[in-house]
């Protein structure tokens, strides 16, 4: 299957975002059968992300789509993103998936029937708010039947319920992490506790207090800060924010700031073995960030990296720690600054039951959020089918599906794409009647499979070529209309119906011999909607029909 990955995300920067677009390039790099494209909406000029990419993963420069467009701009924008996607599958050929991160690229793209039906959305992680209209992507992509992405339970419920999302159609891929590629180093008795901060310098991320506590630190031997440096983030708009990290900045510079360490522009990989020598990781925010139900692929790092994170009291991190987690903050009623200090302190107590079931915890959710273990939810997310699903054929098959209108099998279609043994080629019909252009089977075709029988199926049973398999399916639309009585079904090997009903009345009134046809109700996602009920589910009616 080909698929594009492509994220509004500058990708020359260096912060949680970026880092995740690099987790699912080398997540889809996993595929054995996949053919991904990474397209870049900004020309490269930070190697230092790029370097890290799986060599089977290719890269697709700004600069290359938009000159293959003939578009005259420094960036992939949302008012020439059509024009410069339609060139580029001109050029190089379509793709059957386009995974997508960006409310402005998922909203443009979805107003495109040519791209609609190829889209898997990437959602925002903030809870929407129900005071305010709802977002054009989440209308498009509801009518639209188009499968979204999201990185917590929490989401997936806020989606389903606040904004009546199609359940079968949202799906949980955690943050991805990776091994570490240096095993971290063992921290002795009598080395400072060390508290880690990595990622992009944002007042909101809670550095005005770290800045607070790396004074505190600095006139201590026995803690530490490693400081990792992504991006300036809102500079202008917060400059007494900036000037005193600027200030202290040149204070770790100068080395009037023992202790503190600081480092800028390194790799994932580079940032990773840094994060691996210390104690505790400070992943703190301001309530600015309440609303957020994403998991931040930080956190899940620094536990596979077996340290500790520091984290806000609330129910995203109490659902992912558990109420129990000894390294919960709560920034309302205690002062930031002295509880990090006193869990820092709490690796060098006597008793260390505390520090060590906080470790226990975090190897725990290393285990959940490990590469191995998520190796198929972001597949079977993007295609549809369960990446351990059984070969459908032993025999190269090609199969003609003449269908105006092809709702019903888009799952059935995801299924059929896992399997390399089986090309699927359509027949398009402009309505119950009339087809597009004239209808004909290809020499190279075995079996045709009308969806709908309705006029489709009256050609294509008197018009058969010898030697090629018939098979129609009959929904409830058509069965009281004429076309069934025009049928030719002494041509037709199979007829597909969705009860005992249609069976019994294909029987009777038009003669189908019993033995060809075959009873499938219309099929669900059961793993999508089987899930554990909250105990007031027991009060809920749901009314299923029309």
């Amino acid at each position: 299957m080909k698929v594009a990955v492509l994220a509004e995300q500058n990708f020359n920067l260096i912060d949680g975002s970026t880092i995740w677009l690099l987790s699912v390039c080398k997540l889809l790099a996993l595929q054995s059968d996949f053919d991904t494209d990474l397209l870049l909406t900004h020309p490269l000029k930070n190697p230092v992300l790029a370097g890290e990419l799986p060599s089977n993963i290719r890269m697709r420069d700004a600069n290359l789509l938009l000159e293959t467009a003939g578009v005259g701009d420094t960036q992939l924008r949302a008012d020439t993103l059509v024009q410069v996607l339609r060139a580029w599958e001109e050029a190089m050929g379509p793709y059957e998936r386009i995974f997508i991160r960006g409310t402005s690229y998922l909203t443009t793209l979805m107003q495109e029937p040519a791209f609609r039906g190829r889209i898997v959305a990437y959602a925002p992680g903030a809870l929407p708010d129900i005071a305010e209209l709802e977002p054009d992507w989440v209308r498009l992509g509801r009518a639209g039947a188009v499968r979204v992405v999201l990185q917590s339970n929490t989401a997936k419920r806020a989606l389903e319920s606040l904004l009546d999302y199609p359940a079968n159609l949202v799906h949980v891929v955690p943050p991805i992490v990776f091994p570490p590629e240096v095993p971290a180093m063992a921290r002795t008795a009598d080395s400072p506790s060390t508290l880690c901060y990595s990622g992009k310098v944002d007042l909101h991320y809670g550095l005005d207090w770290l800045i607070d506590i790396c004074d505190t630190v600095a006139t201590r031997d026995d803690l530490a800060v490693s400081l990792i440096a992504g991006k300036d983030t809102f500079r202008a708009r917060y400059p007494d924010f900036f000037k005193a990290m600027d200030t202290f900045r040149g204070r770790i510079a100068q080395g009037t700031a023992p202790g503190i360490s600081l480092v800028s522009n390194v790799s994932h990989a580079q940032a990773k073995a840094i994060m691996g020598q210390t104690d505790f990781a400070y992943c703190m925010r301001h309530d600015h960030y309440d609303d957020v139900i994403e998991i931040s692929t930080k956190i899940v790092e620094f536990c596979t990296l077996g340290v500790a994170p520091i984290v806000n009291d609330n129910a995203l991190n109490r659902e992912l720690f558990g109420d129990d987690y000894p390294y919960l903050v709560n920034i309302a009623t205690e002062d930031v600054r002295t509880r990090v200090i006193e869990i820092m302190e709490s690796r060098k107590v006597a008793d260390q039951s505390v520090y060590a079931h906080a470790r226990a915890r975090i190897a725990q959710i290393a285990k959940q959020f490990s590469a191995p273990a998520l190796a198929g939810s972001l597949g079977r997310a993007i295609c549809g089918f369960a990446d351990d699903a059984p070969a459908l054929t032993q025999d190269a098959r090609h199969i003609l599906i003449p269908t105006h209108e092809l709702k019903f099998l888009r799952q059935f279609i995801d299924r059929v794409h896992a399997d390399s043994a089986v090309e699927i080629t359509w027949q398009p019909w402009k309505s119950t009647v009339k087809t597009v252009s004239p209808p004909q089977v290809p020499r190279t075709v075995d079996t045709v499979f009308c969806e709908w029988c309705c006029q489709n199926a009256v050609w294509h049973s008197n018009n058969k070529r010898a030697g090629t398999k018939l098979i129609v399916r009959l929904h409830r639309f058509e069965a009281f209309r004429d076309f069934p009585s025009l049928v030719n079904w002494e041509a037709v090997d199979a007829l597909i119906v969705v009860s005992d009903y249609f069976r019994d009345r294909m029987i009777t009134r038009h003669g189908v011999a019993p033995e060809r046809i075959h009873v499938m109700p219309q099929y669900i996602d059961w793993h999508a909607l089987r899930r554990p009920k909250l105990p007031e589910a027991r009060f809920t009616l749901g009314l299923v029909g029309i």
